[in-house]
C-alpha cells in the first residue's frame, strides 16, 4: 500500500513540474509571439510608407531614360518569334507561321524604337565601360537589320511565295542569328548597369526623354 500511494505522489510531483514547465514554455512562446507581431507590425508600417512614396511619385520621374521600359520587348519577341517559326515547320504549320510573322513584326518595331527614339545615350565613357557600350550598340544595330531582313522575306514569303520552303528557312537563319545578336546586345547592356553603374538613377545618362517633357 505504502507503495501505491508512493507511486502516485511521485506522479503528482511529476504531473505538476510538466505542467509548471509548461506554462512557462507557453509564457515564452507568447512574448516571443508578441515580439515578431511588433516586428511585423514595423514591417507593414515601413512598407506602407514606401508605398505611400512611391504612389506620390509621377511615373516619368521613376525612370531618368525612357530606354529600360522598352529594351526588353525586342528580347522576349524575337526569342519567341525565333522558336516559334521553327515550330511552324512541324505543327499547325500555318497558325503558328501568322504568330511568328506577328511577333516578328513586333520584335523589329520594338527594336527600332530600342535603338532610336528611346535610345540611352551616355555621357563621355572611357575605358572598359566604353568597349561594352560599342558592342551593345553594335549588336543591337546588328539585329535590327537582321530582324528587319527576316520580317521582309517573311512577308514576301507569306503573302508572294505562299510559304516558300527555302524562303521560310531564310527567315528562320535571319531570325536565329538575330536572336544571338539581341542576346549579346542584352547581356552588355547588364554588363553596363550591373558592372559599371552605367543607368541606374541616370547615372551616366543623356537624359533627354526629361528635357523634352519639360518643354
Amino acid at each position: 500500500m505504502k507503495i501505491f500511494f508512493k507511486f502516485i505522489l511521485v506522479v503528482i510531483v511529476a504531473t505538476s513540474s510538466i505542467s509548471t514547465s509548461a506554462h512557462n514554455h507557453g509564457k515564452e512562446s507568447l512574448k516571443d509571439s508578441l515580439t515578431q507581431n511588433d516586428v511585423i507590425v514595423l514591417d507593414d508600417t515601413s512598407m506602407s510608407q514606401e508605398m505611400a512614396a512611391h504612389s506620390e511619385m509621377k511615373a516619368i520621374d521613376a525612370f531618368p531614360n525612357y530606354h529600360p521600359l522598352i529594351v526588353h520587348f525586342p528580347i522576349v519577341l524575337l526569342i519567341i518569334a525565333s522558336l516559334i517559326q521553327l515550330f511552324s515547320f512541324f505543327v499547325f504549320k500555318n497558325e503558328l507561321s501568322w504568330v511568328a510573322l506577328a511577333l516578328l513584326a513586333l520584335g523589329v518595331l520594338s527594336a527600332w524604337l530600342s535603338s532610336n527614339t528611346f535610345h540611352a545615350d551616355p555621357d563621355t565613357l572611357t575605358g572598359r565601360a566604353r568597349e561594352i557600350f560599342e558592342t551593345h550598340e553594335r549588336m543591337a544595330n546588328l539585329t535590327w537589320w537582321f530582324s528587319l531582313s527576316a520580317l521582309l522575306f517573311k512577308i514576301a514569303s507569306r503573302f508572294i511565295l505562299k510559304r516558300n520552303v527555302w524562303m521560310e528557312i531564310l527567315v528562320s537563319i535571319l531570325l536565329i542569328i538575330s536572336t544571338i545578336t539581341v542576346s549579346i546586345a542584352g547581356h552588355h547592356g547588364a554588363m553596363l548597369v550591373h558592372m559599371e553603374g552605367i543607368g541606374p538613377k541616370g547615372n551616366h545618362l543623356d537624359t533627354h526623354d526629361h528635357d523634352e517633357h519639360d518643354k
